[in-house]
């Protein structure tokens, strides 16, 4: 039987106790170096979360900048592309966000490099697109709405193919479809004819009727200036041609073109004859305006001229009873005027025919009391 010495005994016993107290130690020091790890692999994970999630929300505040259809402004006919535009465009610009977080987060690129800005400008006009395309059918909608409060008049200047163009277009229903073609509204007609917003604005123009009430009332007020014996003096008429040109001004090149091919006048009496009007369409849009102006203010001079006639008349008259008054507008059926002609009643209106009763061309008609007031030296009507 082997011999154990006390000795020995005791080293052991030792052994066996700083083995555990190793273990000990160990287990404790591994269980904090863990615990330290986890805690810095968790607030890593919360750091990319925290950084993903300020990508997202950059991304989605980026999509947002786009907008959305704005059904107010836009025919309801074109909805639906618009939305289908609108959703392409959002989707474009998502990913083109993406790839740009990617070229900066993931490859380390600058957020001022020539790779990132590329992708920044090309976010950009994303955006502008659809901005174009709201602004396309917000403009539609509001020549459309033009087009109805006008009851339907073009101007003369607007060639018969295109009114019937404009004219499928501008119905209540829609007679069209359209879609987006890069980046621009695109109109088809039922004949397959295909119209942008380029080609609508360029053929598109009314007969301007808020002109022609600022111009029928100039003549009214300058008339009677002039029947009132009051003078007009070269201020006046600096102020009038200022005025003039505003007005012009404020209607733009639709207004011009308007004034050049219509009567503006109401007596199926152009401004100005088709050989004067290609003359001063071949002029830069200022010197259209001054020639619209200065036109006018000749126009207007006359009518001060003939107020002014027309109260000297009654002053030379005044007691004598040469001036016949009539109840109402159309009660005489004959007014003989210079040059062997005569003005007949129509049943609604006075047109100018010669001796033989044919009418004169171009037609000249009066159509209310007021003008044939201005117009007959000694016959009136109160009504």
């Amino acid at each position: 039987m082997a011999k154990t010495t006390t000795f020995g005994a005791v080293n052991t016993a030792l052994a066996q106790g700083a083995a555990a107290a190793y273990k000990d130690y160990s287990t404790d020091s591994f269980n904090k170096a863990n615990q330290a790890i986890t805690k810095l692999f968790e607030a890593k994970q919360s750091k990319e979360k925290a950084e993903k999630e300020k990508i997202q929300n950059s991304i989605q505040a980026s999509i947002a900048e786009i907008g959305d259809v704005d059904i107010s402004k836009t025919p309801p006919e074109q909805r639906d592309a618009q939305f289908a535009a609108l959703n392409d465009i959002r989707g474009n610009v998502a990913n083109l966000e993406n790839q740009k977080y990617e070229l900066i987060n993931k490859y380390g690129f600058s957020p001022n490099s020539k790779e990132v800005l590329d992708i920044v400008n090309q976010i950009s006009q994303s955006k502008q697109q659809f901005g174009m395309i709201s602004k396309d059918a917000e403009t539609f909608q509001a020549m459309r709405q033009e087009f109805i409060d006008n009851g339907g008049q073009y101007s003369k200047g607007v060639p018969i193919e295109v009114q019937d163009k404009l004219d499928k277009l501008f119905a209540k229903n829609g007679q069209y479809t359209t879609e987006i073609i890069n980046g621009r509204q695109v109109y088809k007609t039922e004949d397959g004819t295909v119209i942008t917003n380029e080609d609508l604005q360029k053929g598109y123009f009314l007969k301007d009727s808020k002109m022609a009430t600022y111009v029928m009332d100039g003549v009214d007020k300058i008339y009677s200036k002039g029947s009132s014996g009051k003078d007009f003096t070269s201020t006046d008429e600096m102020v009038l041609g200022q005025s003039i040109k505003n007005e012009i001004l404020a209607g733009g090149a639709e207004r011009v073109a308007s004034m050049l091919h219509d009567d503006i006048f109401g007596m199926n009496v152009d401004l100005f004859t088709d050989a004067e009007t290609a003359a001063i369409e071949a002029l830069p849009f200022e010197d259209q305006v001054n020639q619209i102006t200065n036109k006018l203010i000749g126009h207007y001079k006359n009518v001060y001229n003939d107020g002014k006639e027309a109260y000297n008349s009654k002053q030379s008259l005044e007691g004598e009873g040469d001036v016949e008054i009539y109840e109402s507008f159309g009660d005489v059926g004959k007014i003989p005027v210079a040059g062997g002609y005569h003005f007949k009643w129509d049943g609604d209106r006075y047109i100018k025919v010669d001796a033989g009763g044919d009418t004169v061309q171009p037609v000249i008609e009066i159509t209310n009391a007021r003008d044939a007031n201005r117009f007959f030296k000694n016959i009136k009507f109160k009504s």
